[in-house]
């Protein structure tokens, strides 16, 4: 038995969203504020009077333990007569919002797209996602348009996958509403580099221009190469003030990012705990935020915890940071069965589409399986449908796949849908065991896969090297994989 996800935005949380909120709603004008000034520490010249701004969609995270219906208390209200009368009221764990802020300059528009999420136990607001790209100013409309509704390829085999997004424009947050023909209504994203309407893929050289004059996040002086990391950065905070060894931890994962500089980040067992975390807060994505300027960067919650009743909202779930604009996010609801014991929590894959230089889009999903065999075979499934309407386009699957090579979930990727486990491809010789860091290092469960592309090629990959036992900065290593964009500017 597993969930019935049509109601469901992540695991425990009721899918209630309110579709373009009110303008005037105090809570929405905070959002926005905090939105653009957000925007403004990720650009050098930013002027608010330039920008509009507005609420996509305001989500309400009713929780929901059985899929069908939000869990309800009952409460007391007063008519107009005075007499008390009982009505229903979801349990509710906090907002979030989705908003879109947006520069005209010139002929092109600067997009901005945040997600900010705010708890009962908390009055200021958590930054969860921010990604931005360009587009023509004249093409907006359509791009907008294919950005919300036909990004995707689908074929009928997608049909029955349950894909949303924040940067859907309907209150289902879905890329396609369910009972649409998916095949006869896709709109082809891609068209011949300088079609009216798709602007060609930037050569190096404007990409490095890009960046130089629009954002803090350029020191490049080569743009052929790309390194993609992934790490599952262990996921307790769960302290009040007194321990030291969580700061200690969480300062040594930010130097082991800051020393390998990666192009794109993948981590799993990101959490959001509150009270907990101390100094540095419940939300280890402001922490992660703190330690990776100039990067965009999109979270998304699996669970959220049944400990939230006692201890205040807890979820933890994965995140990808990047260099390259993010112009499109979205995840999918993986397969649980409840009855398991192994399989206690809900389980999402992450797709982020980042504009890589001269070739244009990539896809880049991220990943966290369960502990049941069950699980992770049909899980792998799903993200094998969920990956295979991208075309010819560059596809890189990463994640902690909670499965040694020789396994049926592996098996299935490699065997089955011909993707390249990179370590295995470029260090067959090496055990390159990932897992656990704090006990002994004896397996290898995170991986990073690369679909067969003759855009991108693998050229290296490294365990990244960290401290034992107790001074570990996480139960697992991180995986670092350099790739080359092959382009004739380049």
């Amino acid at each position: 038995m597993h969930y019935n996800y049509s109601h469901l935005l992540y695991g425990n949380i009721w899918k209630h969203v309110v579709f373009e909120p009110s303008k005037n709603a105090e809570d929405q004008k905070q959002a926005i504020k905090v939105s653009l000034n957000l925007v403004s520490k990720s650009m050098i010249k930013f002027e608010s009077h330039n920008f509009s701004a507005r609420c996509l969609t305001k989500v309400d995270l009713w929780y929901s333990d059985s899929g069908y219906t939000p869990l309800v208390y009952t409460k007391l209200v007063a008519n107009n007569k005075g007499y008390e009368l009982p009505i229903s009221v979801p349990v509710s764990f906090g907002t979030n919002y989705n908003l879109e802020i947006r520069k005209t300059f010139n002929e092109t528009e600067h997009l901005h797209f945040v997600t900010l999420t705010r708890s009962l136990e908390h009055e200021h607001f958590f930054v969860y996602s921010h990604s931005n790209y360009r587009a023509s100013k004249h093409d907006v409309a359509m791009e907008m348009r294919n950005r919300y509704e036909h990004f995707f390829q689908f074929n009928r085999r997608a049909v029955n996958l349950t894909i949303l997004s924040s940067l859907s424009n309907n209150k289902q947050l879905s890329p396609l509403h369910s009972n649409q023909d998916i095949a006869s209504s896709v709109v082809t994203f891609d068209k011949c580099a300088g079609e009216k309407g798709v602007p060609k893929s930037e050569t190096c050289s404007q990409f490095k221009q890009h960046f130089d004059n629009e954002s803090q996040a350029s020191n490049r002086t080569r743009w052929n190469t790309f390194t993609v990391m992934t790490y599952n950065i262990w996921n307790f905070n769960t302290y009040l003030g007194e321990s030291v060894h969580y700061p200690t931890r969480m300062e040594a994962i930010g130097k082991l990012l800051k020393k390998n500089n990666p192009d794109i980040v993948a981590f799993q067992e990101v959490r959001f705990e509150s009270p907990l975390g101390g100094s540095l807060g419940p939300s280890q994505m402001d922490y992660l935020i703190s330690q990776m300027p100039g990067y965009q960067f999109v979270y998304q919650p699996a669970q959220l915890h049944k400990s939230s009743f006692d201890q205040g909202r807890t979820e933890e779930g994965v995140a990808i940071f990047s260099k390259f604009p993010i112009i499109h996010h979205d995840y999918l609801l993986l397969f649980r069965n409840r009855r398991n014991t192994a399989d206690l929590h809900q389980r999402v894959c992450l797709h982020v589409v980042v504009d890589l230089p001269c070739i244009g889009k990539a896809h880049i999903f991220n990943t966290h399986l369960s502990l049941s065999h069950e699980a992770r075979e049909e899980s792998v499934k799903q993200i094998i449908q969920f990956m295979s309407v991208h075309g010819k386009d560059p596809v890189i699957l990463v994640g902690d796949l909670n499965a040694t090579p020789e396994e049926k979930a592996i098996r299935l990727l490699t065997e089955v849908a011909g993707f390249t486990d990179v370590w295995t491809l470029l260090q067959p010789s090496v055990e390159g065991y990932t897992f656990s860091a704090i006990e002994e290092l004896i397996k290898r469960i995170d991986y990073i896969f690369l679909k067969k592309s003759d855009q991108v090629t693998a050229e290296n990959i490294e365990v990244l090297q960290d401290n034992t036992r107790s001074s570990a900065a996480s139960d697992h290593r991180a995986v670092q994989a350099s790739f080359r964009i092959h382009c004739s500017d380049c």
